[in-house]
This record gives C-alpha cells, sequence and structure tokens, in this order.
C-alpha cells in the first residue's frame, strides 16, 4: 500500500492509523493528482456533519481510486510509448549502421578517350547503370547479397557490349568460352565454373555450384552436365558471337602473325603461327620486358564483370563473370574463376571482384590479399586495395583493378590502368558511373 502524507507536514498516514477514519485513506493512490484528491478530503474533513463528511470523504476516495488507476493506466502507455520509440530507433539506427551498397565493373584496361565515342560510352553506361539497378533493387526488397550480385552480373552477362555472356570474346578456334564465380562473405561458400560453351548466364551455374553440390569448380563438360541437371538455359555457342567479337578476334590474329613475322622470319612464320599464347598475352610479357612496340589492345578485347554488395543483414558477397582473353588458346582459365584471384567475399574484410591481367591477378591472388591486409595488418580497405594494386601488381608490371567493399558500407573502385568502367549505389544517396579517374 502506498502511503500518503499529510498535507499539513506529519509523518505517513496509512489506513487503520488513528489520525485517519477508516473510509478516509484509499486503497491505492498513485501520483500528484491522487495526493491531492485525499489531502483535499483531509481538509473538508474538519467542517460540516459527519454524515456529510463521511459522504464526501468517500466520494473523494472513490474518485481518488479511480484517478489512480487512470495514472496506472497512463504510467502503462508512456512506457509502451518509450519502448516503442527505443526500438524504432534502434531499427534506424541499425539501417543507418548497416547501408545498402553494390558496385559493379565492366573491366579495366586501355580504354583510350579517342577511341570511345560517346554512342558507345553511352551504351556502357546504360548498360552498367542497368545491372546496378538491378542489383539494388533486390537490395531494397529486403534480398540477400549474393541475390543482388547475381542479378547485376546476370544483367551484363545478357549485355552484348559487355566481354562475358552473350558478348563475350572469342578463344583462337573463334570459339567462346565462359567463366564465372561467386562467393559469401557469410558462410565463405563459393562456387565457380570454367571453360563454358553453352550455358547462357554462367554465374547462374557458379551459384548452383555453390549451394548445390559439394564442389567449389566444375569445369567444361562437366559442368555443362551439372548445368542440365539443375534445369539452367542452354544455348548454341553461336548465341554469344556478334559481329564486334568477330572483327576483333580477327585483327588479333592478325596482330599475331605480325608479330611472328617480325620475329621469325618468313620462313618460319607458317610454323609458328599456330595456336600459342594470345596477343593480349604477348602484349602483357612484352611490357614486362620493356618492349614498347605492341599497340594497345582494342576496347573490350580483354576484360571482366563483376559486382560486390553489402545487405541489410551485414553480409557481403562478390561475382564475378568474363568470355577471357581474345584469341586465348583454347582451354586457358584466366582469374575470374579462381576463388582468391578475381573473387573474394568474407564478412570479417571485406568482398573483392577483380579484373585485368588474370595471369598476373593469379599469380598475387589479388582479391584474397586485399581482404588479408585488412585482417593481418588491420590497416583500412583503400588502403588494403592501393598496396596490392599500386604496389605489388605495379611490381610485376601488370594492370588492372578491383571494385572492394567492407562490411562498414567503404567503397574501393581502384585501378592502375588508362579506365576501368564502374558503377555504385548506396542508400546514403550515392549513385554514380565513371570510366577514368573523374567521375561522370
Amino acid at each position: 500500500m502506498l502511503g500518503v502524507k499529510h498535507f499539513s507536514g506529519g509523518g505517513d498516514a496509512r489506513p487503520g492509523d488513528s489520525r485517519w477514519a477508516r473510509d478516509e485513506a484509499p486503497e491505492r493512490v498513485a501520483g500528484y493528482r491522487a495526493r491531492r484528491l485525499v489531502g483535499l478530503a483531509r481538509l473538508g474533513a474538519t467542517t460540516g456533519s459527519d454524515r456529510e463528511r463521511r459522504g464526501g470523504l468517500a466520494s473523494l476516495g472513490a474518485g481518488a481510486r479511480r484517478c489512480a488507476a487512470c495514472e496506472a493506466r497512463g504510467a502503462w502507455l508512456a512506457l509502451a510509448a518509450v519502448a516503442l520509440a527505443f526500438l524504432s530507433a534502434g531499427v534506424a539506427r541499425a539501417d543507418d549502421a548497416t547501408p545498402l551498397v553494390i558496385l559493379v565493373h565492366g573491366g579495366a584496361g586501355v580504354i583510350n578517350k579517342a577511341d570511345l565515342t560517346s554512342e558507345r560510352e553511352a551504351r556502357y553506361r546504360a548498360g552498367l547503370e542497368a545491372a546496378r539497378d538491378a542489383g539494388y533493387a533486390v537490395l531494397e526488397r529486403g534480398g540477400t547479397s549474393l541475390d543482388a550480385v547475381t542479378a547485376a552480373v546476370r544483367s551484363l552477362e545478357d549485355d552484348p557490349y559487355f566481354n562475358a555472356g552473350r558478348g563475350a570474346v572469342l578463344n583462337h578456334d573463334g570459339v567462346a568460352e565462359l567463366d564465372a564465380s561467386i562467393m559469401d562473405g557469410k558462410t565463405l561458400a563459393a562456387g565457380a565454373v570454367a571453360g563454358l560453351k553453352h550455358v547462357k548466364n554462367p554465374i547462374e551455374l557458379a551459384r548452383a555450384v555453390m549451394e548445390k553440390s559439394p564442389h567449389v569448380m566444375l569445369m567444361g563438360p562437366g559442368a555443362e552436365e551439372f548445368a542440365l541437371e539443375q534445369g539452367l538455359a542452354l544455348v548454341p555457342n553461336s548465341y554469344f558471337r556478334t559481329d564486334e567479337r568477330v572483327r576483333q578476334l580477327e585483327r588479333a590474329l592478325k596482330e599475331e602473325k605480325e608479330k611472328a613475322l617480325r620475329t621469325s622470319g618468313a620462313m618460319n612464320s607458317a610454323r609458328s603461327v599456330g595456336p600459342r599464347r594470345s596477343a593480349t598475352i604477348d602484349r602483357a610479357a612484352a611490357v614486362a620486358a620493356g618492349d614498347e612496340s605492341f599497340e594497345a589492345a582494342p576496347i573490350g578485347t580483354s576484360g571482366t564483370v563483376g559486382a560486390v554488395a553489402l545487405d541489410r543483414f551485414g553480409n557481403l558477397a562478390a561475382a564475378t563473370s568474363t568470355g577471357g582473353l581474345t584469341a586465348k588458346r583454347a582451354g586457358r582459365i584466366g582469374d575470374s574463376p579462381i576463388i582468391g584471384a578475381g573473387t573474394y567475399a568474407d564478412n570479417k574484410s571485406c568482398a573483392v571482384s577483380s579484373t585485368g591481367d588474370g595471369e598476373f591477378f593469379i599469380r598475387a591472388v589479388v582479391a584474397h590479399d586485399v581482404c588479408a591486409l585488412m585482417a593481418y595488418k588491420n590497416i583500412s580497405l583503400n588502403a588494403a586495395a592501393h598496396e596490392v594494386i599500386h604496389e605489388k601488381l605495379e611490381g610485376l608490371k601488370a594492370s588492372g583493378g578491383v571494385i572492394a567493399l567492407d562490411q562498414a558500407g567503404n567503397i574501393v573502385m581502384d585501378f592502375n590502368s588508362d579506365g576501368m568502367f564502374r558503377a555504385s549505389r548506396d542508400s546514403r544517396g550515392r549513385k554514380d558511373f565513371a570510366i577514368y579517374r573523374e567521375r561522370r
């Protein structure tokens, strides 16, 4: 029972005290308003007839009890409102602490401004922004980072302007051979495929390998048999060919032949022109040896597409897909399907998708190295990416870049080549597209 203090300054008055009649005290009084009513009742008890006094006090006592009940209900309502406000604030803080983020790239390399017409640039931009927005829409609907990167890369695989899926470059024999990989930063689960010739969207098969098989990588006919079992779409190899890719292959083969003539002489050229190494690999070797005689590779003759994302649950994911190098030897596999080289994701550090000189990216284990530097040296994402791209890769005379993202939503899109097609979007208002160092 709550004590009611005399307004005249005495101690606590409780039911049964000689100073109070039994019906003068309410059963329970809470709050200032109830105390005031009882106090007024006490003062009124000094006048009037005994009957009036008892009746008035009984009435006031009932009023005090009703007031106390109101006060109690009000207190509960106030407490509920505070709790709701706290929970709402907590949700808002969680959303603020875990932004939705997606980054996409369409390959890095020699991208001469003189060769990139406004029409071409607009087409690349439209494709990258469509892929970025497709992935972001998944995140906005509450989807996972895995779903977001899958949607973004699938969009780029369907766009003939990018070197993945339809529009992939052709190998030395004029055949498209496709590679892809995906990784879940929450569980470190990963899936990869290589040497595909008929799977419409390699990234979907890579994810199926991750989620529906005990393996990490499948290649060639075995991978395509698995695609059939999973009900994924298969297409004839001609689906991937475009007129532009055919022209690029013809140009690369011509370059290869001319180099053979220069280095081996006309009598040996017939024996040396066969399917040995691609012009792009020869170009990389020439640069490493200090030979500047090679012409720059045309836009899109190499490169990759990829995406990294952070979802509302704080989970990271990365995905990469490619057709490889123009005029590559049949069966060549680069960094894109290699977990740790072309793709890596770990919630404890970051998610990375790479693009560039694949043979060198494999040797440098680029994607994993960025994450490892963050974990082992306790440095920022930006510092880790800079060390890998501008120190380690440049030390190997290799070019390329990465898109990377950490669990706090920090973004890196760094490269040491002329340019890198890239775009990003997040829930904090960022929404951009760029090719060269400056944003557009």
